[in-house]
């Protein structure tokens, strides 16, 4: 429609009431817009622009946000083999681990996983990489109270009613599988052996976290590390620490100051100290150890807390393969 005194342009009514669109005379489709007035997307020949092509449907908003990935999945395979390293699950059992519904999430060193105060909706499951739990004090002071490695749950599901007291943070790059906390507590009630499984590693995670109070309390320096480096292995390798096994440490020595009571300088004379002694080989932060059984008796490390998972992690993964 023209009207008089406006050649250089075009008006186009919307069937729209108080909306219309000015198309400059000449100018492309692509260089229409709408007035200020209308807040709807652009119109050609008076049809809205979702329409232009009947062989591109309009797209639906989704009012709820796209369901979790239920098929079995290998994404879950560390979860599968530390449950099954606890109890003896069945084929089944596994297969309903592997389908519970879970997003990814990945983790730069540094990124904070949990921090206190949260109040975690879903079982966090560490899938790769190393991460620290701790604690910072009144005065600042940062005290590192524990590791976890692959296979960790991160967030038990019984615990998760209460705010998160600890912070956790990547060490390395790694990777977070977040299951729904309703479908952890309901796989539990539908299937006792995997209930059973997951008190177990809740018993363990428990031994180990006071090993960690015994290791700060009543052994030196030599012994805070080496037990330090123990359970490193024992993360490193499901199957058990041996002569030769080698690790990269993921810690600083800020971090392993933090983690063991002492100061950056004494953790480096420490360090100098196992090296010279010959319990362990150090190029930077590639440790080797040559002698396992000495570096257990250094520590007094007991492997009760560990023992339950070493026999059948590489054969549910490979039987899930």
């Amino acid at each position: 429609m023209t009207r008089s005194g406006m050649n250089s342009s075009t008006l186009i009514m919307s069937p729209m009431p108080h909306c219309s669109v000015v198309l400059p005379a000449g100018g492309s489709a692509a260089s229409r817009r709408p007035g200020p007035a209308c807040g709807r997307p652009a119109f050609r020949h008076g049809q809205p622009d979702g329409q232009r092509r009947a062989s591109r449907p309009r797209r639906r908003r989704r009012r709820h946000p796209i369901p979790l990935m239920k098929m079995p999945s290998p994404i879950l395979l560390p979860l599968l083999a530390r449950l099954g390293g606890r109890t003896a699950l069945s084929k089944e059992d596994g297969a309903a681990l592997l389908s519970l519904p879970h997003s990814l999430r990945h983790c730069e060193p540094g990124d904070y996983i949990i921090r206190e105060g949260d109040r975690p909706q879903s079982c966090l499951i560490l899938l790769s990489g190393f991460a620290h739990r701790h604690r910072i004090s009144s005065n600042g002071g940062r005290h590192i109270v524990g590791i976890h490695g692959r296979g960790d749950i991160l967030t038990l599901p019984p615990v998760q009613l209460f705010p998160s007291e600890d912070f956790v943070q990547a060490l390395t790059d790694l990777r977070v599988a977040a299951i729904p906390l309703e479908d952890v507590l309901a796989l539990m009630r539908e299937r006792a052996n995997i209930a059973d499984a997951l008190w177990a590693e809740m018993t363990a995670e428990t031994s180990v976290f006071r090993a960690w109070i015994s290791n700060m309390g009543r052994r030196d320096a030599r012994g805070r590390i080496a037990y330090l480096l123990c359970e490193l292995v024992m993360r490193s390798y499901p199957e058990g620490g041996s002569d030769g096994c080698r690790l990269i440490l993921p810690l600083s020595q800020v971090e392993l100051a933090d983690a063991t009571g002492m100061t950056t300088v004494h953790v480096n004379r420490t360090l100098k100290a196992l090296e010279k002694a010959g319990v362990i080989e150090r190029d930077r932060r590639r440790i080797t150890i040559p002698n396992w059984r000495r570096l257990t008796e250094l520590s007094d490390f007991r492997p009760q807390a560990w023992l339950g998972r070493m026999d059948r992690h590489v054969e549910l993964e490979e039987e899930q393969g």
